[in-house]
C-alpha cells in the first residue's frame, strides 16, 4: 500500500520547513521568550509553561512530559495522526501534492481502489442513515427505547439496513459504483456471480478511523430469527482491520485535549450513551477481544487507558489476558469493574453519568492488581515464576520497583526475581541486605561530555525514568552537572522553561535542551546508549578517568579488572561488563 512506500527525502524536507506555529493554526497560545516560544503543554495538564518551540530549528520540547520533535511529530501528537497522515495534512497546508512517482503500478491501482472504497462506504453510510428515519422501523424503535433522539442518531451517523437483498446494491449502482466497489468496501457480497447487500434488517453503526473517515460498519439484529448472528461486521478489507479498529476512536481523537483518560468498553451503546451524557472518551473493539493492534492505537492517544470489565471471575480472566497483550504493546492499563449484571449503557440510563464516573474513579493499575493476586498465592509452586514472567515486558524503572516488591513478598533474594524475569536461574535464599552503592568520588570533570550526554539521553525518557536516572547518578556528577540536572528537574516539576533562566544555572542545562530539540536520538537507541553512559559514570566514581574520557573498550575492561581486584566485583563486573 502507499503507506508502506518511503516518501522522497526532498519532499519531507520541504514539509519540515512548515513552521510549527502555522501547523497548529493558532490552536496553541505561545509567547515569545528569547529565541523560543513558550506556552502550556498541549499534551498534559499544567499551570506553569514547560512547553517550548525553538523557532530557528523549528522543533519543540516539553519538560513536563518529555514530548519532543519537529513539525511532523507535533501534528502526529496534537491530532492523533500517523506519520503519513500528518505529512498529508501538512502537504495540504503547504499546497503540495503527495508524491506518487515512488509507487509501482500495482500500488497506484491499490491506492485508487482504496479511495473509491472510502467513497463507497461513506455513500452506504448516508443511505443507511436516511433509511433509519424514512419510516418507523425496528432500528428507530430501539433508539427511542434507549433514549437516543434523532439529533444524537444523526451525529453518530446511525442507520438502518432494510430487509432487502438489493436495496443498497441498487442505490450504489445509481451513484456510479460497481458491484466490485461495494464488495471491496465490505458492504456488498458476491456469491455465485450475484452481488447483494451484506447487511439486512439491522441497526447500523459506522466505524471510523481516527480521522473520522468511515472504514467499516457493524450491524445489530434486533429481531432474532434464530438463524443469523446478533452482530455482524464488515470483513477485512483494505480499509478495515478488526484487530485495530475501535468504535469511537475518532471521537476520542477529536476531543483529545479535554480528555483525562480513554475507557475501553464492550459495545456500541456503551460508547454512545456515556458520550451523550457528557462523559466522553469511551471506545470499543468491534466484534473481537482487545488486541495488541488496539493497544497500539490507544497508546498513540497518550492518555491513561481504563479497561471497564465485569467484576466476576470471567471479567478478571479477561483482564489478565488483556494485561499480557497490553504490556507487550507498552501500555499499562487501569481496571475498573462494573456492578453485577450492568453495562455502562445501563448504568448511565438507570443511574446517570455520575454513577458511571464513580465506577471509573475507582480504577486501579491492572498490573498491581494482578501482581497482588500472585502475592496472595505466594505459597503455591510456580507463583513466583508466573509473576516474574509477567514483568519481562515491563519497562526497566517500573520493573525494578515491582521486582523489589516481589522479592519482599515472596521473601527471596532480589536476584532470584531478576533471574526469573530474564529466564536465568538466580541464587536461592532469603532476601539479602541492600546492595552496596557505588562509592562517590570527585573524579567528575565539570560540565564534561559524559554528563551532557547523560542528561540529553535522560530527557528522551519519561519523567518517571528521568527522576530514577538522576537518583541513580547521585554523587557521580560534577557541581555543574548536578546544578544542570537540578534546573532541568525544576523545569519538569512545575517551574517550566523559566527554570533555565534563573541566576546560577550553568549553560550545560541550556546546551542539553538545545541538543534534544535540534538533534533527537532515535528511541530504539536510547536505552543502549544510556546503559553505556551509566557504566562509565559508575566506573569513574570508583577511579577517576583521564580528562578526555577517551578510553578504548580494552582499556575499560582493564579498568574493570582493577576494580574487581579491589573488591568491587558487584559494580565493576556485574553492572559494567
Amino acid at each position: 500500500m502507499a503507506e508502506a512506500v518511503k516518501l522522497p527525502a526532498e519532499f519531507l524536507a520541504r514539509i519540515r520547513e512548515t513552521p510549527i506555529t502555522d501547523a497548529l493554526g493558532g490552536r496553541l497560545p505561545l509567547k515569545k521568550r528569547g529565541g523560543r516560544l513558550v506556552g502550556l503543554c498541549p499534551f498534559h495538564n499544567e499551570k506553569t509553561p514547560s512547553f517550548g518551540v525553538q523557532t530557528e530549528a523549528n522543533r519543540f520540547f516539553c519538560f513536563g512530559c518529555h514530548k519532543a520533535g519537529d513539525v511532523i511529530d507535533i501534528v502526529q501528537h496534537f491530532d492523533g495522526l500517523d506519520f503519513r497522515e500528518a505529512v498529508e495534512h501538512l502537504a495540504g497546508l503547504a499546497g503540495l501534492e503527495m508524491p506518487t512517482e515512488a509507487l509501482t503500478e500495482a500500488q497506484q491501482r491499490a491506492e485508487t481502489e482504496r479511495k473509491v472504497a472510502l467513497r463507497c462506504i461513506d455513500a452506504a453510510t448516508e443511505w443507511w442513515s436516511g433509511e433509519l428515519y424514512r419510516s418507523i422501523n425496528a432500528g428507530h424503535r430501539e433508539l427511542r427505547r434507549r433514549g437516543i433522539d434523532r439529533k444524537a442518531g444523526e451525529a453518530w451517523r446511525l442507520g438502518w439496513a432494510p430487509v432487502s437483498w438489493d436495496g443498497l446494491t441498487s442505490h450504489l449502482q445509481r451513484l456510479g459504483f460497481s458491484g466490485g466497489d461495494g464488495v471491496r468496501a465490505g458492504v456488498l457480497v458476491e456469491k455465485d456471480g450475484r452481488v447483494y447487500d451484506r447487511f439486512r434488517g439491522r441497526l447500523m453503526f459506522p466505524i471510523s478511523d481516527r480521522r473520522g473517515r468511515v472504514i467499516g460498519a457493524g450491524g445489530r439484529q434486533l429481531e432474532d430469527d434464530g438463524t443469523t448472528a446478533k452482530y455482524i461486521n464488515t470483513p477485512a478489507t483494505a480499509l478495515y482491520d478488526k484487530g485495530r479498529a475501535l468504535y469511537g476512536l475518532d471521537r476520542a481523537v477529536s476531543g483529545l485535549r479535554s480528555l483525562k483518560r480513554v475507557v475501553v468498553v464492550e459495545g456500541y451503546f456503551d460508547v454512545i450513551t456515556p458520550a451523550e451524557a457528557e462523559l466522553p472518551g469511551h471506545v470499543s473493539p468491534c466484534g473481537t477481544s482487545i488486541t495488541a493492534g488496539h493497544f497500539g492505537e490507544l497508546r498513540r492517544l497518550d492518555l491513561p487507558v481504563v479497561l471497564l470489565l465485569d467484576g466476576d471471575a470471567a471479567g478478571m480472566k479477561a483482564a489478565r489476558k488483556a494485561l499480557r497483550v497490553a504490556l507487550a504493546a507498552g501500555v499499562y492499563p487501569l481496571l475498573a469493574t462494573l456492578p453485577d449484571g450492568k453495562d455502562p449503557d445501563d448504568i448511565v440510563r438507570d443511574d446517570g453519568a455520575g454513577a458511571l464516573a464513580a465506577v471509573l474513579s475507582d480504577a486501579r493499575p491492572l498490573l498491581d492488581i494482578v501482581i497482588g493476586e500472585y502475592a496472595a498465592r505466594r505459597e503455591e509452586p510456580g507463583a513466583l515464576g508466573e509473576a516474574s514472567a509477567l514483568l519481562a515486558s515491563v519497562e526497566p524503572v517500573r520493573r525494578a520497583r515491582l521486582a523489589g516488591e516481589l522479592a519482599r513478598v515472596f521473601q527471596v533474594d532480589g536476584r532470584v526475581v531478576r533471574g526469573a524475569i530474564s529466564g536465568k536461574e538466580g541464587p536461592s535464599g532469603a532476601v539479602s541486605g541492600p546492595a552496596r552503592p557505588p562509592e562517590a568520588s570527585s573524579g567528575a570533570q565539570a560540565g564534561d561530555g559524559l554528563e551532557r550526554d547523560l542528561l540529553r539521553l535522560l530527557l528522551h525518557q519519561s519523567p518517571e525514568q528521568w527522576r530514577a536516572g538522576i537518583e541513580a547518578c547521585a554523587g557521580m556528577l560534577s557541581p555543574d552537572g548536578s546544578a544542570a540536572a537540578a534546573a532541568l528537574a525544576r523545569a519538569q516539576d512545575g517551574a517550566g522553561m523559566s527554570a533555565l533562566d534563573e541566576p546560577g544555572v550553568p549553560s550545560l542545562a541550556r546546551e542539553v535542551l538545545a541538543l534534544v530539540q535540534a538533534d533527537p536520538i532515535p528511541a530504539e537507541m536510547v536505552p543502549r546508549q544510556l546503559r553505556s553512559i551509566l557504566a562509565l559514570l559508575r566506573l569513574r566514581s570508583l577511579e577517576p578517568l583521564p580528562p578526555a574520557d577517551g578510553l578504548s573498550d580494552l582499556e575499560l575492561l582493564r579498568l574493570a579488572k582493577r576494580q574487581a581486584e579491589r573488591g568491587h566485583e558487584e559494580v565493576a563486573l556485574r553492572r559494567m561488563v
